[in-house]
């Protein structure tokens, strides 16, 4: 994409001001953008995030065209008058405006175009499909864009020179298709699955069906499952002109297939093939039979992509963050390597370590096309890289000229061999190359070696979990969120700063030490200390934290120590004890409270709040129903006593969130919810607890297992001893039978007692091996389950993770 910004403008209805600047990429997220002279940044307002408000920062980054609404009109005309250099396309609406640019991109493309459509698994059957065809330049929609905003921006990004392009496509209500359809214009349509997710705003499935199938009303051919009797009956009344790739198991499909766990049996024209797969879940089998349906479909060579379908590799470990050797932070992108999926790599390198060195390591493309590595050199000038490790003979050249230092490596095996490994000490490395060069044998040597153990965290539900339950409050109302005790077990910085990048509004803690190891990390975003103590006002007011004030002889305290450090107007919070007896003012110390706040000048109320009791368990609502009316009172009297009525008040926890609305107030705070445990559809849990098979042994009938022979085998049994015991959080009450983990798919009992650091598991009639993974949970369920057999709840299950136990992200 090369346009001037007045060609924009002609073509999306606006005017410009300022420079008439060239623009050949587009960036929408102020916390992602490199420092590409030629980026237009586009102000899109949304429930959470208005782009206008950051352009005043990207200004300052040196990004100097920008997309915006003619509400912005007189703002940008004062920035021109000081930065010379800067230009604006003014438009009535930025989103209208950013698809119709897309649109007319569009129609220069002369490549084939793919949609990729359905409730879920697109993403998933977009990355089989670019793995079956591993030699093709093919470009795919990043990540999951697939929005109003996601598919414009995704067009925007093709180069023009791929074979072929693969876009997401994906819809939250009526007339959002008809959109998308225009600006992608697909031959080749892949539908999914069709099923109740993201529901709420169609009336049945069938309204969801007939807007989905908007898509293909001009396309050539339609992949999809025909098993699925309501699509396949929708699809031969309504899309008759249409090529239909149908698959499943009815003798009439285009592709019969049958599935049995692990293993497709495939008959197409005549053919029969047989092929094992790495999933033995049936969504997985949908998401490949899709994959080679599309396969079909461009008349491709079915039997080579068969081959490809025993290898496949899951995508859920893209972008997986680690600690690595000698303080470093690893991001492993080690699944594929292009221009698109580097580009958003950088990006998150910048985002979450703008101020770390930073260090590449890169292979050759695996497409052969040389222009392809020149195309990487000229992305790579617009970052700051301290330096590269390249691998391969085609990248060594084209990376000769880079501004950073450059050492090449013939092969990984190399690499691994002769690397000192004492280069990479505090800093950043992002390893990034092609499936075929093997480098999680890098990953490997990199990544700091603690406990087998893993607890993985996986961001994308986690932002996924808030967005949900923002879309159910009010626009106004603020949400805090709950990052206290290891953000519940998952990890502080890490869950922080992902809320930040989603827009929560304040985060919460409980003690001083876990704000500041935030503030050192870089977040910013305000920080309530839940349990401010008279000896941390120094450190409070050093690292901009915000005190929770629960009694006068606290707030007495805090505001002598700050007359005496001449501080005025510092934001603290006011904590209501509303019926649980634990810390707050209680309603009788109201008018003290008032009295002193009235004749403080150092303080400033930011916000009122209480906690409710009980506000999961349906049979005390009349408890909970009490405190909300008395916080109300109690609140609006502080209110009105001190003619604050801009201060803000929250009560609820993720319960009340959910089960009441009336009490959501200013501000809500989000814990449990969050991290998965909830009733609110869509919701995932993110946390998932894994271990690995250390040995395995066979025990005779009347053998005993474990300390005190606990467990007497009552037949010949095979166990495996799993590297997890009560040190890590696996709490010895599970012994014996009381908790099953997953091995190979299937459930394994504890026999014997659990031991300080691994236990024991029958898996007798189970196919295992040592070094096999196996699950402790990885549900919502499991969890709760874990729970109610040990008598507590959810919370304790989470934050009893030790925090010896290695954490893993994904995003």
């Amino acid at each position: 994409m090369k346009y001037r910004l007045d060609e924009i403008a002609k073509i999306v209805g606006g005017i410009v001001i300022g420079e008439n600047n060239l623009v050949d990429n587009v960036v929408f997220d102020s916390r992602n953008t490199n420092r590409n002279q030629n980026s237009l940044f586009l102000a899109i307002e949304s429930v959470n995030r208005n782009g206008h408000n950051y352009i005043a920062d990207m200004v300052g980054c040196g990004v100097p065209s920008y997309l915006v609404s003619d509400k912005y009109l007189i703002n940008a005309k004062t920035i021109i008058q000081d930065e010379s250099q800067v230009g604006f396309v003014v438009v009535k609406d930025t989103m209208k405006a950013i698809q119709e640019l897309a649109e007319e991109y569009r129609r220069t493309l002369s490549m084939p175009f793919v949609a990729i459509c359905g409730s879920n698994g697109k993403t998933i059957t977009k990355e089989w499909i670019v793995q079956m065809m591993p030699n093709d330049n093919i470009f795919r929609s990043p990540k999951s864009y697939n929005s109003q905003l996601g598919v414009p921006i995704s067009i925007l990004m093709i180069n023009g020179d791929e074979r072929m392009a693969i876009i997401e496509a994906g819809i939250s209500k009526p007339c959002e298709m008809i959109i998308l359809e225009k600006i992608i214009k697909p031959q080749v349509v892949v539908f999914t699955n069709i099923n109740t997710q993201h529901q709420e705003n169609f009336v049945d499935v069938f309204q969801k069906l007939s807007e989905k199938m908007i898509l293909a009303k001009n396309c050539k051919f339609i992949v999809y499952n025909s098993d699925d009797e309501k699509v396949d009956k929708f699809i031969n009344e309504n899309l008759k002109s249409v090529k239909k790739i149908s698959w499943g198991e009815s003798p009439a499909n285009i592709i019969k297939s049958v599935y049995s766990k692990s293993k497709i049996e495939i008959e197409y024209q005549l053919n029969s093939y047989k092929t094992d797969t790495p999933f033995d879940d049936f969504g997985s089998y949908q998401n490949i039979m899709n994959a080679l349906g599309f396969v079909v479909s461009i008349g491709a060579d079915l039997s080579v992509a068969l081959g490809v379908v025993p290898n496949l590799e899951s995508i859920e470990m893209r972008l997986q963050l680690m600690n690595g050797i000698n303080n470093c932070r690893i991001i492993n992108d080690s699944y594929s390597n292009d221009i698109n999926s580097l580009a958003i790599a950088l990006n998150y390198m910048n985002s979450i370590a703008p101020d770390q060195k930073h260090i590449l390591i890169i292979s050759d493309f695996i497409q052969s096309d040389q222009s392809i590595h020149i195309k990487a050199n000229e992305l790579l000038k617009q970052y700051d890289i301290e330096i590269i490790y390249s691998i391969g003979s085609k990248i060594k050249d084209a990376l000769k000229d880079v501004v950073c230092n450059h050492v090449n490596y013939s092969s990984t095996e190399e690499f691994c061999k002769y690397i000192d490994k004492r280069k990479f000490n505090n800093s950043t490395v992002l390893i990034k190359g092609s499936r075929v060069f093997s480098f999680e044998k890098i990953t490997s040597l990199l990544q700091e070696k603690t406990h087998s153990t893993i607890l993985q965290i996986d961001l994308e539900a986690l932002t996924n979990n808030y967005k949900i339950i923002k879309s159910k409050l009010s626009r106004n109302v603020k949400t805090v969120g709950m990052v206290k005790a290891l953000a519940y077990g998952s990890g502080t910085y890490e869950i922080a700063s992902s809320l930040c990048d989603a827009g929560i509004d304040y985060l919460a803690v409980a003690y001083i030490d876990e704000g500041i190891v935030l503030r050192e990390s870089g977040i910013t975003k305000p920080i309530i200390i839940l349990n401010s103590s008279i000896n941390d006002f120094e450190l409070i007011i050093t690292y901009r934290l915000q005190p929770e004030m629960y009694s006068s002889y606290i707030l007495d305290v805090f505001d002598k120590y700050c007359k005496s450090n001449n501080i005025l107007s510092y934001p603290i919070h006011i904590k209501l004890d509303t019926g649980m007896n634990r810390l707050g003012f209680k309603q009788s110390e109201v008018g003290e409270l008032c009295e002193k706040v009235r004749n403080s000048e150092t303080i400033k109320i930011e916000s009122i709040f209480s906690h409710l009791s009980s506000a999961d368990d349906k049979e005390l609502d009349d408890v909970t129903n009490m405190q909300i009316k008395r916080f109300d009172e109690i609140s609006s009297q502080i209110i009105n006593d001190l003619n604050i009525p801009n201060v803000m008040r929250h009560i609820c926890n993720s319960a009340g969130v959910e089960r009441f609305p009336n009490a959501h107030f200013d501000m809500v705070r989000l814990g449990l919810a969050m991290y998965g445990i909830s009733d609110y559809k869509g919701i995932k849990n993110i946390s998932s607890l894994k271990s690995s098979i250390i040995q395995i042994k066979d025990v005779r009938e009347g053998e005993a297992i474990g300390y005190n022979q606990k467990s007497i085998a009552d037949r010949d049994i095979r166990i495996a001893i799993v590297s997890i015991g009560y040190a890590d959080g696996l709490n010895r009450m599970l012994s014996s039978g009381r908790w099953s983990m997953k091995v190979a798919g299937e459930l394994a009992p504890t026999i014997g007692n659990i031991s300080m650091d691994n236990c024991a598991i029958d898996i007798t009639g189970i196919n295992a091996q040592e070094g096999d993974e196996v699950i402790v949970f990885d549900c919502k369920e499991d969890i709760i389950k874990m729970a109610d057999l040990l008598g507590t709840i959810p919370y304790e299950i989470l934050t009893s993770v030790s925090s010896r136990i290695k954490r893993e992200y994904y995003k």
